[in-house]
């Protein structure tokens, strides 16, 4: 990267709540996969909009699945794309 350049961390960003009528402490309030990757997806959004970025800035991108869930990769994609 050429000197001077500015760059920006993100990391350990987790779903938010999708249904606030159900306990939070639940795996249910946050959805499904699909509805879990969106969310996470606006919030870099977000974080990346207050810094002056989109996602077209984004250089690399880390997705970490628990093992009992990564056959659910396929899930996560349509909120990817």
């Amino acid at each position: 990267m050429p000197a001077g350049t500015e760059t920006l961390y993100l990391s350990g960003q987790v779903p938010p709540v999708a249904d606030a009528a159900v306990d939070p402490a639940t795996l249910a309030a946050y959805g499904d996969t699909r509805t879990q990757t969106i969310g996470i997806f606006r919030k870099i959004e977000g974080l990346l909009a207050a810094q002056g970025y989109s996602l077209k800035d984004v250089v690399k991108l880390t997705v970490f699945l628990p093992p009992h869930t990564a056959m659910l990769f396929d899930a996560a994609r349509p909120g990817v794309s």
